[in-house]
């Protein structure tokens, strides 16, 4: 996965200086994102702003799951995020097996 600098701002007003590719692509207009702020799902205008939709467009039952789970992940995030709960990435922790410690980050 690799993050792109990409200044926008969300139909909420939060300021929204990255965008996350699972392909590695820049977005391009019609990319579909999700605020991290407020959840919305965003789409890219040719003018690489955000506006929000309604719903998904067209696409695979695949996109649609990902997307979906996607969201639902978004979403999660947000509640724990209000509610002062600090959630903890797994992916930036290194299991050390020396002497039996515990995960440390990393």
């Amino acid at each position: 996965m690799e993050s792109f600098i990409c200044p926008a701002v969300c139909v909420c007003g939060q300021r929204l200086d990255a965008a996350t590719s699972l392909d590695d692509h820049a977005p391009a207009p019609g990319a579909i994102t999700f605020c991290v702020y407020c959840g919305k799902m965003l789409v890219f205008t040719a003018e690489m702003k955000l506006v929000a939709l309604a719903k998904l467009p067209p696409c695979s039952e695949a996109d649609r799951r990902r997307l979906t789970l996607i969201r639902a992940r978004i979403l999660a995030l947000i509640w724990h995020r209000r509610r002062g709960i600090e959630l903890v990435d797994e992916r930036n922790y290194q299991q050390e097996e020396v002497n039996g410690d515990q995960a440390k980050p990393g």
